[in-house]
């Protein structure tokens, strides 16, 4: 028996392009889970990137494949806005921290 790693296959399991399409109604169902499709799995893949704020809006573009980034910020740039708040709130602490008495 030849062990996937070993095949000489550049991905490491050998499936074909509708698979997880065609499995993921039966594995959505049994977990109870409702309007669980590709999509869904797309987006909160990229949703779960840019919240991180681990991953920047252009390796995000290219990882769900988009053609341009204005695709990717067009659905994603309300993602950033929480991000932006958090950093501004993230430097109110720090500053709040460093000057506990302002007056």
């Amino acid at each position: 028996m030849i062990r996937r790693r070993d095949s000489g296959n550049e991905i490491p399991f050998d499936f074909k392009p509708d698979f997880v399409s065609h499995k993921l109604p039966k594995f959505t169902k049994m977990a109870g889970i409702k309007g669980g499709n590709v999509h869904a799995l797309r987006k909160t893949f990229g949703s779960l990137l840019i919240q991180s704020g681990q991953s920047d809006l252009y390796t995000v573009s290219k990882l769900l494949g988009h053609s341009s980034i204005k695709t990717t910020e067009r659905y994603y740039v309300d993602l950033l806005d929480e991000n932006y708040h958090k950093s501004v709130k993230i430097l109110d602490d720090i500053l709040a921290y460093t000057n506990p008495n302002p007056a």
